[in-house]
Parts: structure tokens; C-alpha cells; sequence
């Protein structure tokens, strides 16, 4: 098939069976692909006997994090959104060491079988192990009579793969895949993650991220620009120019942090979610605005702790715990150090 027929063929899918999806005036019919919320959740799934994944980085890799070719699972370093419009597969979620250290009901797992029926949209988030589409998308012994169809949008910062698949018992056939640009979609990706791990989300809020995402997706379809990447696949990861690159990895660090002030926060941590390496990032951070991550997080930190205290009665324990210190001494010195006062002075002044 030629990309231009891909290209045809995609946007009719989307726009006669994806998006009606998320339109629907009922739930909207979409799992989140991450093992402890899984495990929590009353979605089907069955755990696979055998010993917890490990974790070895592939360093080199702009698009791939790891892949664990004996359990059929691999994980990337960007968001997929997928839907099954035809027939019915299951779907591998790798469980890795860490993530078996978080809970013991998956200590001696390898992975997890999730059961996805027709119309069903499935998130799965960055890093998380997944069905690497190298084998038959069905772990049941019950024959599989009808073909599966599979529709898929691996987001990216600058834009979306996007491939379509067809599944039985006996046959696994994937589409080449086309990359479309369109850089708005990795920032509502990271939204609509954010809502879905959070338990008390709104059905209004997924459903309005959702119809975002796709709607995007469908433009970008029909404005009929697929870009041909390279061997490397490096013309994925360019955003236009090297000033738009470090603008938007410096827009999406910064808004991390700003969301995640109470969490634990490392260039690492930071880094992954800018989609570039640390010492990259920090190089954007030290010509744009003159302080490394870390500067800029503790700068961030200590100003949300100045409007607390100015502006609110929360308790200076509290008000540290916000900003990111379970120690309140730790708080207080730290504060100290960089207003020059000790918060309860700072209050009272």
C-alpha cells in the first residue's frame, strides 16, 4: 500500500470509527495500559507466571527504551493511543523489577494479559512494556475466528506515527507506518496521561482530551503532508529548527515542574518528560535563563513557598510538604538560605 493510500485509508478509519468513540454520550470506552492502575482497576486481565522484567535502557535509541523479545514486549519513550475497530485481541503489559517491587501481587510476573473488545481505545503511557506486535495478538487457547484490526498513534514531539494492523490466530499483518507533524499532540498526550492516572478524573475532562488528540490527528490526515523519515528515523524528532527543539523541550520541562513541585524531582525525572537527554536540557536552561534544572526548580520551589506563606493560613509544615520537603527543618534552612529569612519571619513580615 502507498503512503498516500495509508494515508486514505487511516483517515477513514478515524474519522468513521475512532473518533465516534470518543463522542459517545455514555463512558467513554478506554483503558489505561499501566500495570498498577490495572491491577487496581475492574478491568479484565490475567497475570503470567515467570520472573519480573529487567530493566536495561537502550541509551542509543531516540524512539526505543527496551525490548524483551522473549515476552513479546517492548517499551518506547512516547505515549500510544490504539483502537481496536474490529474483532478482539489481547494485550501484553510487561511488568519490569520495579514495578513488581511497588506490589507484591506481581513479584513472580513477567506480564500481564489485558483482553481489549471491539470498539475499545487503549492508553498506554511512556515506558510502560508492551505488545511489541511480533507475534499474534491472542493468548487464549479458544480459537480466534474473526480478524482483529487495530488502529494506531505513537505521539510524538513533533508530531504522530500512525499505522493500522490486522490480527488473528494464525496471521499478523502490520501496515507500513506513516509520521505526520503535529506538535500540539504530545502536550495534550501528557494531559489526558495525567487525568487517567488521577482516580477521580472527570468524564468531561478525558473526553475533551481525547476528541483533542484525535481531532488534531484527523487534520493533520487531511492536510496530506507525511513526512519520509530517514534510516535513523531522525527527521521524527525535529521540530522545525533547533530554537523550536530547545523552546518547546524547555516549555515542557518547565511546565513539569511547575505541576510537580511537591514530587521528587531529578534532571532525569525532569528530562524524560522534555524528551531529550539531562545534560541537553540543562545546557537550554543555562542559555534561556541562566540557572541549571535544579536552580530553576528550587527558584520555582521557594517562590510557590513565598505566595503560601503571603497569602495563605496553610501551616508552614504544610506549605513545605507542597513544595516538595517532608522535613520541615530541611524547609526552613533551605528557605532561609535562599530568602534570607526563616518562613515564619517571612509570614509575620
Amino acid at each position: 500500500m502507498s503512503p498516500e493510500a495509508l494515508r486514505r485509508s487511516l483517515l477513514r478509519m478515524l474519522i468513521e470509527r475512532v473518533l465516534p468513540l470518543a463522542s459517545r454520550t455514555e463512558a467513554v470506552p478506554l483503558i489505561l495500559m499501566e500495570p498498577l492502575h490495572l491491577l487496581r482497576s475492574q478491568h479484565e486481565k490475567t497475570l503470567h507466571h515467570g520472573t519480573a522484567l529487567l530493566e536495561k535502557p537502550r541509551h542509543h535509541s531516540r524512539l526505543y527504551l527496551n525490548r524483551w523479545k522473549d515476552s513479546g514486549v517492548e517499551s518506547v519513550r512516547y505515549p500510544c493511543l490504539a483502537a481496536v475497530i474490529e474483532g478482539e485481541i489481547d494485550w501484553r503489559i510487561g511488568i519490569t523489577q520495579s514495578q513488581a517491587k511497588q506490589n507484591s501481587a506481581l513479584s513472580d510476573c513477567d506480564y500481564m494479559i489485558v483482553p481489549v473488545p471491539q470498539d475499545t481505545l487503549f492508553f498506554t503511557p511512556p515506558g510502560i512494556a508492551r505488545s511489541d506486535g511480533s507475534g499474534f495478538h491472542w493468548d487464549r487457547a479458544a480459537p480466534k475466528r474473526e480478524a482483529a484490526i487495530i488502529f494506531y498513534l505513537l505521539i510524538l514531539p513533533s508530531g504522530f506515527m500512525c499505522h493500522f494492523c490486522r490480527s488473528t490466530a494464525r496471521e499478523h499483518m502490520t501496515h507500513q507506518q506513516i509520521f505526520l507533524v503535529s506538535p500540539t499532540l504530545h502536550s495534550l498526550a501528557k494531559m489526558l496521561e495525567e487525568e487517567l492516572l488521577h482516580n477521580q478524573s472527570e468524564e468531561i475532562t478525558i473526553r475533551g482530551l481525547l476528541q483533542s488528540i484525535l481531532g488534531y490527528a484527523k487534520r493533520a490526515l487531511e492536510e496530506e503532508i507525511i513526512v519520509q523519515p530517514n534510516k535513523n528515523n531522525s527527521a521524527l524528532f525535529v521540530e522545525s529548527d533547533n530554537h523550536d527543539i530547545s523552546k518547546n523541550a524547555l516549555a515542557r520541562a518547565q511546565d513539569f515542574i511547575e505541576m510537580n513541585l511537591k514530587e521528587k524531582l531529578t534532571p532525569a525525572i525532569i528530562a524524560k518528560q522534555a524528551y531529550i537527554s539531562a545534560r541537553q536540557l540543562d545546557r537550554y536552561f543555562l542559555r534561556d535563563t541562566g540557572m541549571n534544572i535544579m536552580e530553576y526548580a528550587l527558584r520555582h520551589r521557594m517562590e510557590t513557598a513565598k505566595g503560601l506563606l503571603r497569602d495563605t493560613d496553610l501551616p508552614v509544615k504544610q506549605i513545605g510538604l507542597l513544595v516538595g520537603y517532608q522535613n520541615p527543618s530541611s524547609f526552613a534552612q533551605i528557605f532561609k538560605r535562599h530568602v534570607g529569612e526563616s518562613p515564619g519571619s517571612f509570614r509575620g513580615r
